[in-house]
């Protein structure tokens, strides 16, 4: 008996085969999580892009009361532009296209100054407080939008802070592309354009060569900045889960935690490509708004298993650092 005993302690005791945590497991996480608070969701993603400085805008044109004839006083600045197109005079063209050159110029450069300054002051908190959202979710809190306004109040400085140093380094990584377009293209096409016909061989092969070197320099830019986004993906939901943390380190952290997961995350945001294209191409585009919500969980779901979260709610004295809960 006691040799039996002896023996069944010394098999191996039984171990749950692991759960293979791929693009499925995290999508099947995020559906589970959405169950019971979906359109919170929806509304919160609403909300967001909302408050975040995403906006359309337009000119709506009334035509009931438009007259279109050839005796109409609106249709002779028309008119007069036709004939200088027909002419060539470039002076006149300039001389009827100047007004509106610069009303346009003046409402573009208004509208801009608005969107970023709304972007900085309302969507940097906006974009933290979306964070917690969706951190809530999973943790069973989703039904709770008030606190997408948590960081006006705190954290608000280091929330414009982080948005404008994500902004500086994605910037950064464009300069080369942009001191290649004004600086070497532009110029050699511009001057193909000035020769006309008298442009020469050796004009043609400068601008074609400058084409390429832009072209090379898109790709390789592009290439970069989907790295540097990837291995700052996390820093607005570090920040928003630890406000006391310091912006730099929130930058640090979601490296940190990106290190070996770039190809993982970017696995399973594309495991979402047949949604998007359904979405776009059965309903125009009105889908995405739906699928918003769904995507956002499961990227949510994949920080909230990197970070081993359920290991630092556990602690008493949670650490940002996830190795400090790996089980040996």
């Amino acid at each position: 008996m006691d040799q039996n005993f002896q023996a069944y302690q010394s098999q191996p005791s039984y171990q749950p085969a692991p759960v293979e945590k791929n693009a499925a497991y995290y999508r099947a996480k995020a559906r589970e999580k959405l169950r019971p608070c979906y359109w919170y969701a929806l509304g919160a993603y609403l909300l967001a892009s909302l408050l975040g400085g995403i906006s359309s805008g337009g000119f709506s044109f009334s035509f009931s009361n438009t007259d279109f004839s050839a005796d109409s006083e609106v249709n002779v600045p028309l008119q007069n532009f036709a004939e200088a197109l027909r002419s060539g005079d470039f002076s006149a063209i300039w001389g009827e296209l100047s007004p509106w050159v610069g009303l346009l110029l003046g409402i573009g450069i208004t509208a801009a100054v608005f969107g970023v300054a709304f972007s900085i002051f309302v969507g940097s908190p906006m974009k933290l407080g979306y964070q917690r959202y969706n951190l809530n979710v999973m943790d069973d809190k989703g039904k709770d939008l008030s606190v997408m306004f948590a960081y006006f109040k705190n954290g608000y400085g280091k929330s414009i802070a982080l948005n404008l140093l994500y902004s500086l380094i994605t910037f950064v990584i464009s300069l080369p592309l942009l001191a290649v377009m004004l600086f070497l293209f532009v110029p050699a096409a511009l001057d193909v354009v000035a020769l006309g016909n008298d442009v020469t061989e050796k004009e043609i092969f400068a601008m074609l060569l400058w084409a390429f070197v832009f072209f090379a320099v898109a790709i390789l830019t592009v290439i970069v900045e989907i790295l540097v986004t990837y291995r700052y993906t996390y820093c607005y939901t570090v920040l928003a889960e630890y406000p006391e943390m310091n912006v730099i380190d929130a930058f640090r952290n979601s490296a940190m935690l990106m290190k070996g997961n770039k190809w993982r995350l970017f696995c399973l945001q594309f495991s979402f490509i047949g949604w998007i294209l359904l979405a776009a191409c059965c309903t125009c585009g009105i889908g995405a708004v739906f699928l918003s919500p769904y995507m956002m969980t499961a990227t949510t779901a994949f920080y909230d298993d990197i970070a081993n979260r359920q290991a630092a709610r556990e602690a008493e004295f949670p650490s940002l650092d996830p190795n400090d809960y790996t089980v040996e």
